[in-house]
């Protein structure tokens, strides 16, 4: 390949470009390379003194190692001149690769993105631009290229230091002015071959007197975080009767999301939902339970659990010392008579299908609680024609390093299980990615929610207190509009991936909760008359089951 070095060489007298060399000198004076484009106005002139006060925060690309590999980005920093995709050529080059979020829905820019930069590695850093992730709407064809990138950074590794940044006036208007810039270029290189009139001093000076710019990330260097603490919540609500002796009905989710960019992981559907619906269902049951008439004969208990996304490591964590008394002071007995465990997981209707899937491990036999349940289930949901209700079997392979489901933990140890859910398979990349929205318009979120709300709590209702002719959520219990709607916009207002939601422990008896658990946990003490028990678990000392690293979000620098 001939170079635009190489054609000027051509085109331009050897001794021509000692004029140049004066030139040159000048404008890589300290002076000149101190200047800098800041936040919040134009490209302005300053030197390094100031540079503290003008600066951009930019999301780096997740890294976590599991026992089954490693994942993510393994660089934070680099020193690099950017250049926009319409510049990046066949070769390696020390740039940072400029692209726009939307752009890469697109197919050609998709495909520069997949080959060149994640198969090829050319440059050494990318930073991509984003605009309101929330709002977003997008075609099926441009999410599915989107997912693309999403799987291949969850799924595999690379050595190059990958950002996000937030779109703003300054940063589009460099974004413009790179890529008007690389279509000169281009013209240039066409006006070389066409052999006009345009010299190739022009040219040079042309390229000697037009900006140029450095994008510097120089924050701390990817670091281990030591002993992470994952938290969990459990109640329980006492029947009427000797509490050992009751059948005891769990219901479990986890609240973490999980995304290729941790800082920008809300998780609308995966796993918001399961929580508002969890919330809701304990605010509604706790008023049965409180009044002694309505007080069903059985026990029901609520496990919110952390590290869902970490191969559900916070309910494994909690059946592990509620079966080993030597792992905990505290074990629950009550699980000597669990029923079975109904695991909320992504009730948003992402996909649209309009279904209630019931995932399990193994088919319900007759005469058990689980298939009495499943006909509940059924009976309540014909009063919803727009909802089909679904049972899936679906096997655990015990091969597969990741579990796809939360009740598959519950299997394992031989506990009656399954997970409810509005997706129809369980490889999905909606339950991992950035862009999780559930239902794009936000009533008809809530109005799917609020139907799930009611046919489950209506089956739980027909299981707990046999045949019922009348809905019994109704009238003062109904389901709360507001509530739900509330507890929506506090959960989509937080990132929620893990490692931005780790207990710190002051001391033996001292832990500080994230304030997102915080709220959390005066909720569910409020629907429980304080009984709340919260859990710290920590990973393996030898064998830890993940490992989390930092940076997550840094500064970045523009240099002019």
């Amino acid at each position: 390949m001939i170079t635009e070095a190489e054609n000027v060489a051509d085109y331009v007298p050897f001794y021509y470009l000692f004029t140049l060399l004066p030139i040159l000198f000048v404008i890589t004076t300290p002076a000149a390379a101190g200047s800098f484009v800041t936040a919040t106005g134009n490209a302005i002139t300053g030197s390094s003194s100031n540079l503290l006060q003008n600066q951009y925060i930019v999301y780096r690309v997740h890294q976590i190692d599991m026992p089954y590999g490693q994942f993510g980005s393994r660089s934070s920093a680099f020193n690099l001149e950017p250049l926009t995709p319409n510049q990046l050529s066949d070769f390696f080059l020390r740039k940072c690769a400029l692209f726009k979020w939307k752009d890469l829905f697109q197919k050609s820019f998709h495909d520069i993105f997949v080959r060149k930069i994640l198969q090829e590695s050319l440059v050494s850093g990318v930073l991509i631009i984003y605009d309101n992730i929330i709002n977003k709407s997008v075609t099926m064809d441009e999410l599915k290229r989107w997912q693309t990138i999403e799987k291949r950074l969850l799924t595999n590794e690379t050595l190059l230091p990958i950002y996000f940044i937030q779109e703003n006036d300054d940063i589009n208007r460099l974004y413009d002015e790179l890529m008007e810039s690389a279509e000169n270029d281009n013209d240039n290189q066409r006006t070389f071959g066409s052999k006009t009139t345009k010299s190739g001093a022009e040219i040079i000076r042309q390229k000697i007197f037009s900006d140029s710019y450095q994008f510097v990330v120089n924050g701390p260097q990817v670091s281990i975080i030591n002993n992470p603490i994952v938290t969990s919540f459990q109640t329980k609500l006492i029947g009427a009767g000797i509490e050992d002796q009751m059948p005891t009905y769990v219901i479990v989710t986890h609240y973490d999301s999980y995304s290729m960019i941790p800082a920008l992981t809300n998780g609308a559907d995966s796993n918001a939902s399961g929580v508002i619906i969890f919330l809701e269902l304990m605010r509604l049951f706790s008023k049965l339970y409180s009044n002694i008439k309505t007080r069903p004969k059985a026990n029901l208990m609520f496990l919110l659990s952390g590290g869902g996304k970490l191969n559900y490591f916070g309910t494994k964590k909690w059946l592990d010392d509620s079966f080993d008394p030597s792992r905990s002071s505290n074990v629950d007995s009550l699980l000597d008579n669990v029923q079975f465990a109904i695991c909320l997981d992504s009730l948003a209707d992402s996909m649209n299908e309009n279904g209630l899937f019931m995932y399990i491990s193994k088919p319900p036999k007759p005469g058990t609680p689980t298939l009495t349940f499943w006909n509940n289930l059924q009976e309540i949901s014909s009063d919803y024609p727009q909802i089909n209700t679904t049972l899936i079997h679906k096997k655990i392979n015990l091969a597969e390093d990741y579990l796809y489901w939360e009740h598959e933990r519950f299997s394992l140890k031989r506990i009656s299980a399954f997970t409810l859910t509005s997706l129809s398979t369980s490889k999905i990349i909606q339950r991992r990615t950035m862009i999780d929205l559930g239902q794009p318009n936000e009533q008809q979120r809530l109005n799917q929610m609020e139907n799930y709300i009611n046919i489950i709590g209506e089956a739980l209702a027909h299981q707990l207190y046999g045949p019922i002719k009348e809905n019994l959520l109704s009238g003062e219990y109904s389901v709360s509009r507001t509530f739900i709607q509330s507890i929506s916009r506090q959960l989509q207002n937080v990132p929620r991936t893990q490692n931005l939601l780790l207990t710190t422990q002051k001391d033996t008896q001292n832990y500080q909760l994230p304030s997102l658990l915080k709220t959390i946990q005066m909720m569910m003490k409020k629907y429980s008359d304080g009984n709340v028990r919260t859990l710290h678990y920590k990973v393996d000392g030898k064998n830890p089951e993940f490992i989390f690293y930092e940076p997550n979000e840094t500064r970045l620098f523009i240099y002019k």
